[in-house]
């Protein structure tokens, strides 16, 4: 017969077995159940919008509030042609070639912009006496609303091409400067000092420190930017432009053609979507470090 002090010590003495503790799902099947999940719930998302929509358009006139139906059927009817441009607004084309020229002036306009906008705001970051000097100017221009500039771009360049891009080029780099500054502070009170303390030279701080702690805000501006320029793009095209998304808006308004305008709106949505998606990739692509 086992002596009970005996087992009562081995039993004490044997280390207690720590409840199993769940990973979290890693690799590439949990990141495609994922992104399924998201895209499923998205497509819910935009079939509750098209029921909400149809049933609105069911006891409307058409002429106001066109159905998802007649909607779609003007996107393909007017995708690489609409007839009344050539006799009112003296051009030619249609939705693909009016997104296309408001996505261009998108793209350039915030590649332009996050450009000088990124260079500003880490240059503010950096340097007291920049910040001291510029900050001012920067603040103003961030809280004057964009589309005063509007009419300024038109007396100075005309119907130029770069009016169109102006205000989105503008949009991007007072965004982009104001977060770039803001997360170069936050890395010189955080990280600059101590990795200095370790030997680190100016230019090993500049590569491996600052850049690195600093491009994930540039990117979220980035966005941010992208976001708001397809608005500034085609409200500039809508007051002063010959071509893009809004002068398109602006022709099929003179005719009652609200199957067209929200046709083209759209499409230009779903190039915005898409472009987002795909600045959202390459910001996940260049920061992969952090996972």
């Amino acid at each position: 017969m086992a002596d009970p002090v005996s087992s009562s010590a081995t039993t004490l003495a044997r280390p207690a077995r720590r409840p199993a503790t769940r990973r979290p799902a890693t690799g590439a099947s949990y990141r495609l159940r994922s992104w399924a999940v998201t895209t499923l719930l998205a497509l819910v998302g935009v079939g509750v919008v098209v029921g909400i929509w149809w049933l609105i358009a069911l006891g409307s006139d058409p002429v106001r509030i066109p159905s998802p139906q007649i909607v779609l059927q003007a996107l393909i009817d007017d995708w690489n042609e609409i007839p009344a441009l050539s006799f009112i607004a003296f051009q030619s084309g249609g939705i693909k070639q009016a997104v296309g020229y408001t996505a261009m002036n998108v793209v350039v306009g915030v590649g332009i912009g996050a450009s000088i906008g990124f260079v500003v705001g880490a240059l503010l970051g950096r340097s007291r006496l920049a910040r001291e000097t510029l900050s001012p100017a920067l603040f103003v221009m961030s809280t004057v609303p964009v589309l005063i500039l509007a009419p300024f771009l038109t007396i100075w360049f005309g119907t130029a091409r770069i009016v169109q891009a102006g205000l989105v080029i503008v949009f991007a780099l007072v965004t982009v400067a104001a977060v770039t500054q803001q997360a170069t502070l936050d890395v010189g009170e955080r990280y600059t000092n101590y990795a200095a303390s370790l030997g680190a030279r100016r230019s090993l701080l500049l590569r491996a420190v600052i850049l690195p702690a600093i491009v994930p805000a540039a990117i979220g501006g980035i966005r941010v930017a992208a976001a708001a320029g397809w608005s500034f793009a085609t409200v500039s095209e809508l007051l002063g432009g010959n071509q893009g998304v809004g002068k398109l808006i602006q022709t099929m308004q003179g005719l009652s053609a609200t199957a067209d305008i929200m046709a083209a709106v759209i499409a230009l949505g779903i190039v915005a979507v898409l472009v987002d998606a795909v600045i959202r990739l390459v910001g996940t692509w260049v920061v992969r470090w952090q996972e």
